[in-house]
């Protein structure tokens, strides 16, 4: 288990009417960055003064009853501070305590308020525990119980500014600001709403995966989050999506599949909405794949990102590894087949493909210096190619391998060829051959020789290191002409430190709005 480090860093993103920051706190400095998003589109970045160091502990959990008061330290978004809010216990639950805020009782009035309260504890008991601990494990993991008491706490407070929170701080003991319980927050204004009980869903799977360990990557951290809230039923409908199962967030991925999966991009310090949704899309394939009991060797893994991955699938008794998922992923969500190959490229509840970067419908045809980002993809749609081509591209060998999945369509089907090339040559050719082909998928994405030891957590847009590749696609058959060096246009947009390049070692905060 790492230690806490690093300043706070709170990331946020829209679920439907929701808001979703994340952060890191970390007690040690005197002024942090939290970064705010507004589903209207306007960002700000605030300070956190630390100014309430010397205010006493929250309230003990001890002989709890309705009716208790006491006094959380919570969190002013938009202002950026820590603040300390009195709230009353309105519920109880077989497996909750639900507080709300006094402010909040004042405005909607006591009968409003309980009903509230009794909404969330109902769900809360009947759905949102049982369901994430079938996945996740118990909330327990391996950081243990902070105040031996197994109910968690739902705060239902003013955030200003967010929809929900996870503030991991709770968790640990000699935390400034720690509630000491394991807890999660609500947005006051979230009232009775499908929203809400999504965003507790999502915000209480993060409680249990940061109670295993603190350093997993953001891929795979709100891949099961936004899993949970599928696993729930709370997507079951199509409702203003694309699709049964799908997210706001989904349908942004669907033109912005660029970028690498292994990070969080981020757009002045926010992280853009298809990271959510491609983490989402990238959970759901691993589950309907592996089965249930995959996530759950997942959480419990040690090694962190494609090599947690790796040692999840070994787990779970699969021999196979990290990037071929990959390959497989990115095919299906290219042409979402699930009939070919025994389903490997076809999700099973959802129905969902990404748009092409190119279209190509005249022959011969090339294109050169397109941008591909390691782990990302690139999608090339043929329409009506020659039943006879050879694809060329330049090669990004040594720096990294090139990864390459073809799916044609023509008289007999569909027929996808995958292949991985880690070799000094110029141009890596592939001669392609079929019976009357009506259409054709070309994916070419750049991979690491070997599953990925690293990867980097976070990273701002226009600082992720990306290379300009040449293709063309000409009628008939090519050789391949050996050399002894390659030549690649690229562009490194930006080096990273070594200090950067190691995941975060921090204490990270999960909000959902």
């Amino acid at each position: 288990m790492r230690l806490l480090g690093w300043k706070l860093l709170l990331l946020s993103l829209v679920l439907t009417l929701l808001v979703k920051p994340i952060y890191s706190y970390s007690p040690e400095i005197e002024e942090e960055t939290i970064i705010r998003y507004n589903p209207e589109g306007k960002n700000e970045n605030v300070s956190i003064k630390s100014r309430f160091r010397n205010f006493p502990k929250a309230i003990s959990k001890n002989d709890e009853e309705i009716g208790n008061q006491g006094i959380f330290w919570s969190l002013d978004v938009l202002g950026g501070l820590y603040v300390q809010k009195r709230a009353t216990l309105l519920s109880v639950g077989e497996k909750c305590y639900i507080y709300m805020a006094n402010e909040t009782i004042e405005d909607i009035g006591q009968s409003t308020a309980i009903n509230n309260c009794n909404y969330y504890r109902d769900e809360f008991d009947v759905v949102i525990y049982d369901k994430n601990i079938e996945f996740m494990g118990h909330p327990d993991g391996r950081i243990g119980d902070i105040d031996g008491d197994p109910k968690v706490t739902v705060l239902i407070v003013p955030l200003n500014g967010a929809g929900g929170v996870y503030l991991q701080k709770d968790d640990i003991p000699d935390s400034t600001y720690s509630n000491h319980r394991e807890m999660v927050y609500i947005d006051s204004s979230m009232g009775e709403r499908i929203g809400g009980l999504m965003t507790l869903m999502h915000e209480f799977n993060h409680l249990i995966w940061f109670n295993n360990e603190m350093d997993e990557g953001h891929f795979l951290l709100e891949g099961a989050a936004e899993f949970a809230i599928y696993y729930a039923g709370y997507l079951s409908t199509a409702s203003n999506y694309r699709g049964i199962n799908l997210t706001w967030h989904t349908n942004n991925f669907i033109d912005n599949h660029q970028r690498s999966l292994l990070s969080f991009h981020l757009n002045n310090r926010i992280p853009l909405s298809e990271e959510y949704g491609k983490a989402y899309l990238f959970m759901l394939y691993l589950v309907e794949q592996f089965g249930i009991d995959f996530l759950r060797n997942l959480v419990l893994t040690l090694p962190d990102g494609p090599l947690g991955i790796d040692s999840a699938l070994n787990s779970s008794g699969y021999n196979v590894r990290f990037n071929e998922v990959f390959l497989n992923w990115i095919t299906t969500c290219t042409i979402d087949n699930e009939i070919i190959a025994n389903g490997i490229y076809g999700f099973n509840n959802v129905d969902f493909v990404v748009n092409s970067d190119e279209i190509v419908d005249n022959y011969p045809h090339q294109k050169k210096e397109m941008k591909h980002y390691p782990y990302g993809f690139h999608v090339k749609k043929l329409i009506n190619p020659p039943d006879n081509f050879t694809f060329q591209i330049t090669n990004p060998y040594p720096t990294h391998s090139l990864g390459i999945s073809i799916a044609i369509n023509d008289q007999n089907g569909w027929q996808v060829i995958k292949t991985t090339y880690s070799e000094i040559i110029e141009t890596i050719n592939i001669f392609i051959s079929g019976k009357n082909i009506n259409e054709a998928f070309i994916l070419t994405t750049l991979i690491s020789e070997n599953t990925p030891d690293d990867f980097l957590d976070f990273i701002n847009v226009g600082e992720e290191s990306f290379y300009l590749l040449d293709y063309s696609i000409v009628e008939g058959h090519i050789q391949t002409t050996k050399m002894n060096c390659i030549s690649i246009g690229f562009v490194l947009g930006f080096i990273v430190v070594l200090s950067i390049v190691r995941k975060r070692r921090n204490l990270k905060t999960i909000q959902l709005d």
